[in-house]
């Protein structure tokens, strides 16, 4: 899957690309969660990174990863994870190209997922310097015909769709866009104008998860990282954001990426399962909505 590919067109108004992050079943090993997707029939899958260098660390190689992949069936849509870019100089930001240069050559070799960099930022922030160092990873990345998706994240400095377009817009590499993540929109102070601002090719990935308005926990990393549940488990309102991303052409992925605390306790290949099914009639239940 080349970077410059238009990803899963859609040709009819219920026919929507699916994509299954494996963070939503990061409790089992790599070979086992890909076991457990072509099980669920899922046909695509964003991959965690660190899921990633477990597997390596066995002694397995790229060209294994790449056959396991092929074996299942399955088509491997980003590599995520990529993360405390930001704020690198010097040494730290040499350190910090050569790890993503590793990264853009294994997605090179499975075939060009999106290589996905999350705006986590654990040091002091400098737009400058963010802006310099998504240029240089973009850069990299085009070297291996890969995309990179801008992540805004609500609980870091760069925390709304319209930041993220900022810096994407301002260094307007011709192979970096942005993730476009519901809870971190409407956890966040995103506007769904400022998402239309976006130019749809600029859209690379759309994650779909859920919350419970009901939820006490005021913290968002915690909140992001143990209490989200499947579309339609929850209270988010979808239809106006699937409307304008319809309507102006998105025809990518949407991916359901789940991270829940409780999850490990459950069987994986139910939760698999369940995740195709809250997803698919998410999508095809606004798909009607359309026709009516």
């Amino acid at each position: 899957m080349k970077g410059t590919d238009t990803y899963g067109v859609q040709t009819k108004p219920n026919e929507f690309q699916i994509c299954f992050s494996l963070n939503t079943i990061g409790h089992i090993d790599f070979e086992s969660q890909l076991k457990i997707v072509k099980q669920a029939r899922w046909k695509a899958v964003g991959i965690p990174m660190d899921r990633l260098d477990e597997y390596f660390a066995t002694g397995k190689t790229i060209e294994e990863a790449k056959t396991l992949l092929e074996n299942n069936d399955i088509c491997p849509v980003e590599i995520i994870g990529f993360r405390d870019w930001i704020y690198k100089r010097g040494k730290a930001q040499i350190e910090m190209l050569d790890l993503f240069r590793k990264y853009s050559s294994i997605s090179r070799k499975l075939g060009n997922p999106i290589l996905l960099a999350s705006t986590l930022c654990q040091g002091s922030f400098d737009d400058s310097l963010a802006r310099e160092n998504f240029k240089e990873i973009c850069r990299i990345a085009a070297e291996d015909e890969n995309q990179v998706g801008l992540e805004f994240l609500p609980y870091s400095p760069v925390d709304t769709v319209k930041k993220a377009w900022s810096i994407v817009k301002t260094i307007d590499p011709p192979n970096g866009g942005i993730i476009f993540d519901f809870f971190h929109y409407f956890k966040g102070k995103s506007l769904l104008k400022d998402l239309e601002e976006v130019p749809i090719e600029k859209i690379y990935d759309i994650h779909i998860n859920d919350l419970k308005d009901s939820n006490t926990e005021k913290d968002l990393t915690i909140l992001s990282r143990n209490y989200r549940v499947f579309p339609g488990e929850g209270d988010f309102i979808f239809d106006n954001i699937l409307e304008s991303l319809i309507e102006r052409g998105y025809s990518r992925y949407y991916s359901l990426e789940v991270l829940n605390k409780d999850y490990p306790r459950e069987d994986p290949l139910e939760l698999a399962c369940r995740a195709k099914r809250s997803l698919e009639g998410l999508l095809k239940d606004y798909a009607q909505k359309r026709l009516r």
